[in-house]
C-alpha cells in the first residue's frame, strides 16, 4: 500500500492502467491533483463529477485538442483506477498525503 506521493505514482507506474503507464508525466500529474481534490471525489456524484472535469482541464491545458483528449483519456482511466482501489486505509493514506500537498 502506498502511504506517500512517490509510492502512489510508483504503484500506478507498476499496476496502473495500460494506458497510463504509457504517459508516467501525465500519471503522476492525475495522482497529485486527485490527492488535492480527494475529498470532493469521495463526496456525492455531484460534486465528484465536478472534481473529474477539474482535473480533466488541468491536465489538458496547454495541448492541442486530439493530444488534449488523449491526455484527458488517460486521466480518467487514472481517477477511476484509484476510486476502484478504496478502502479505509487507502483513504486515510490518501488524506494523510493530501495535508502534506
Amino acid at each position: 500500500m502506498a502511504q506517500t506521493l512517490a509510492g502512489l505514482e510508483m504503484e500506478a507506474a507498476i499496476k496502473g492502467p495500460w494506458l497510463a503507464r504509457r504517459f508516467p508525466r501525465v500519471t503522476k500529474l492525475t495522482i497529485k491533483l486527485c490527492a488535492l481534490h480527494w475529498h470532493t471525489l469521495c463526496a456525492s456524484p455531484g460534486e465528484q463529477m465536478w472534481a473529474v472535469n477539474m482535473i480533466k482541464r488541468r491536465v489538458g491545458e496547454g495541448f492541442p485538442l486530439i493530444y488534449s483528449w488523449l491526455l484527458k483519456m488517460v486521466a480518467s482511466l487514472v481517477i477511476y483506477w484509484l476510486l476502484n482501489k478504496r478502502s479505509l486505509e487507502f483513504d486515510k493514506d490518501m488524506e494523510r498525503i493530501s495535508y502534506y500537498l
